[in-house]
């Protein structure tokens, strides 16, 4: 069942629900298309073309990029640097010669000519190596062209078709994707020189096919070119665009780390729309549809976008393992249990066990928790995926041991965390941390102290090292150092966007300023003690 369908009666898709708490990022000037990166086009390989896209996503926005290659500033301060040389080498050699004036005029006579020669020279590459950037707004309802200088703008009813044109001789193996805007053609894609007329042509096929389709306009091709038979499999290319949505909402998060929310909003919508096109090309495909839920903050939404997935493919495990979240949100355990059971059934792999494992221990159901990492562990296709396993299998233990009180689960955390950090050195915090539970200080502040020494300061290691001697109560001035420098790191660090990530922060520094409370009070400061726990309950009230 397509997407669209369950919505079309109100005009409304979910992605169009979910646009309307972003914002737009429509803005067509030159300064702002440039800031987009290099992106990956999943309707051609762009490896392929004169072009980079920077935005690709019909129906939405369509942006590409040309720039020349070849690096005239440097270039440009080589010819001055060398000019420069010339002019000094003709005055040397003149004054040898008693004629100083004269050969520095020569020389700069000389250096003249070559200037104005290699002027030419760049202003001939600049007229035929162009750079310049096609872009289809379909928000704004035009198309802009820009060469060098040069820039046009045309409404996007004019255009009346889409042309896939081979370069005539003796270039026919390389073909150009234009748009037929009333008169002019603007150029789109141009691919590099194929093996043959027809391999060029097919090598933006698909992406030409697309954008005809999207547009509502004809896509015409040389009638000795056979097009009819180009086709993507539909899911594999839906695939591709959601992966385009995944490293987009990277970007989001990111920008959400730094504090950044109009860009973190900007990536949001677009990742809404690389889902949506996703679903429009392959209605059966759970995935993009799974993530749409996931972007809305409505849990209902969330449920729909699930029970739409499902209803598309209801052998889904990544639908089942997303139903069996909201459950368990719901508090349905014995529901969310028969769908994570289910998606295990039906296919038993790393990702349900590990999702079914997390599960349970949620719900403090550690035994049957570490049955299914064990499970998962024997089916782990690397070192990368096996380290990560052991970090969860660690978590796991150590939850064991605060909810039972019994040391042999921290040990066996310990002993994951230890196999965990043979494979993955950067996971030595986790081991510094379990360390300080088993009150084993001196191994825990080497592992830290040695984190700084070598990857730089850090608010998680600081506070570590804090609590370490806050534990082994033996120097509190040294406690007090390293909660001060974690506070302050902390405190530093750009404002945070995500209120997810805003109420982390707030209880971490609450947790820090508490910890240095409690190690003002042992190192007799009663006043600087008070200011912390108040400061902490302030940031924290709970």
């Amino acid at each position: 069942m397509a997407f669209m369908a369950d919505f079309s009666a109100k005009g409304d898709t979910m992605a169009d629900i979910m646009t309307a708490e972003t914002a737009s990022c429509c803005v067509m000037g030159r300064k702002q298309l440039m800031e987009y990166p290099w992106i990956t086009a999943p309707d051609f390989d762009a490896s392929g073309t004169d072009e980079s896209p920077t935005d690709w996503r019909p129906g939405v926005r369509v942006a590409v990029v040309r720039t020349s290659a070849l690096p005239w500033g440097a270039m440009t301060v080589l010819v001055a640097v060398l000019l420069l040389g010339l002019i000094a080498c003709g005055g040397a050699l003149g004054a040898i010669n008693d004629a100083a004036m004269t050969g520095l005029k020569v020389s700069v006579v000389v250096a003249g000519l070559l200037a104005g020669c290699y002027a030419a020279l760049v202003l001939a590459c600049h007229l035929l190596l162009a750079d310049g950037e096609t872009v289809i707004d379909w928000n704004e309802g035009t198309i802009l062209h820009r060469r060098n200088r040069s820039q046009n703008t045309y409404p996007l009813d004019q255009l009346t078709e889409i042309r896939i044109a081979p370069q005539p001789d003796p270039n026919p193996e390389i073909a150009e994707v234009q748009l037929v805007v009333g008169g002019p053609l603007v150029p789109l894609l141009t691919t590099y020189r194929c093996d043959s007329t027809e391999q060029a042509c097919r090598s933006v096929a698909v992406a030409a096919r697309h954008l005809a389709t999207t547009l509502n306009v004809p896509l015409v091709a040389p009638p000795n070119i056979p097009l009819d038979d180009v086709t993507k499999d539909d899911r594999a290319w839906s695939d591709e665009y959601v992966d385009t949505g995944n490293w987009t909402l990277m970007s989001m998060r990111a920008a959400e780390r730094n504090g950044d929310s109009d860009a973190a909003a900007r990536h949001r919508r677009e990742a809404i729309d690389y889902f949506d096109i996703a679903n429009r090309i392959d209605p059966s495909n759970p995935a993009p549809l799974l993530e749409l839920g996931k972007l809305s903050d409505d849990g209902d939404a969330n449920k729909q976008a699930v029970e739409m997935a499902l209803a598309a493919a209801p052998d889904s495990p990544e639908a089942l393992i997303e139903l069996a979240k909201i459950q368990d949100r719901d508090g349905e355990f014995e529901l969310a249990q028969q769908s994570y059971d289910r998606a295990v059934s039906i296919d038993r792999c790393v990702d349900t066990l590990q999702a079914r494992a997390l599960f349970f221990q949620f719900n403090e159901r550690f035994h049957e928790a570490v049955n299914d990492f064990d499970d998962a562990m024997e089916r782990a296709g690397d070192d990368d995926e096996r380290a990560h396993l052991l970090g969860l299998r660690s978590d796991c233990y150590r939850d064991w041991f605060e909810s039972s009180g019994n040391q042999r689960y921290l040990k066996r955390a310990i002993d994951d965390a230890r196999e965990n950090v043979a494979l993955d050195p950067e996971q030595s915090n986790s081991l510094a941390n379990l360390l300080i539970d088993a009150e084993e200080y001196t191994e825990a502040i080497a592992i830290l102290d040695d984190w700084i020494m070598n990857e730089g300061e850090d608010t998680y290691v600081f506070g570590l090292l804090g609590r370490a001697f806050l534990q082994q109560g033996i120097d509190m001035d040294s406690a007090i150092f390293h909660l001060t420098r974690a506070i302050e790191i902390e405190e530093a660090a750009p404002p945070i966007s995500d209120p997810g990530w805003q109420d982390i922060q707030r209880r971490s520094l609450s947790h820090l300023y508490s910890l240095r409370s409690e190690a003002h009070q042992k190192n007799k400061d009663s006043e600087a003690s008070r200011r912390d726990i108040e400061t902490s309950r302030k940031l924290d009230p709970r």
